[in-house]
């Protein structure tokens, strides 16, 4: 059995100093993974900057999102670069857990619609997966491939549709939040 914990990267107040001796006592600790949510309008550490700190202090423990919400984050390919670069600075530690998000206020202060999500959400991801590829060029030539299956990729949701998009498009399905939680009626 894997176990792994989550950084205290979303605990409000939280010393963000903190962040890089956790994951290292973690590590140190036997624990498999170090994980950390996203959420734009709230008291917490930008997740992938959060790993990125993590990761420098540790050698091997798996880094994962669960989940980063990719439904109001304007551009997929910044996305995937950024993502892209943890994958290759971290020698392939990484596994993000995507999706949609559905907290209202984190859509209105970023200007993006909460429509129409399911189909945004599979264009931004298989924009991502190019770059990943190694198929976004740009005059200075591609961005670097990453391994074939990296980085390791769960979608999130709470509905039917997410359920089938997560078995569809990617290695699994990852909880964006505990299940004993009422799902939506709305599928996307």
């Amino acid at each position: 059995m894997r176990i792994g914990i989550g950084l205290p990267a979303a605990v409000p107040d939280t010393d963000a100093t903190v962040i890089g001796r956790w994951a290292a006592e973690s590590e140190e600790r036997g624990f498999a993974s170090l994980g950390v949510i996203d959420r734009l309008v709230y008291d917490n550490l930008d997740p992938l900057v959060a790993l990125a700190a993590a990761a420098v202090r540790t050698e091997r423990i798996e880094l994962m999102t669960t989940v980063l919400n990719t439904g109001y984050q304007g551009n997929p390919v910044l996305l995937a670069k950024q993502i892209g670069s943890l994958e290759r600075l971290y020698a392939g530690r990484l596994t993000v857990g995507l999706g949609m998000g559905g907290w209202p206020e984190n859509y209105a202060a970023s200007d993006v619609p909460a429509t129409r999500r399911g189909a945004a959400f599979e264009a931004g991801l298989a924009a991502m997966r190019a770059v990943w590829r190694g198929e976004t060029t740009g005059a200075s030539g591609p961005v670097p491939a990453l391994p074939e299956g990296r980085p390791g990729l769960l979608l999130a949701g709470l509905v039917p549709a997410g359920f089938a998009r997560a078995a569809r498009l990617s290695d699994g399905w990852v909880a964006p939040r505990p299940l004993a939680c009422k799902p939506s009626n709305r599928s996307y």
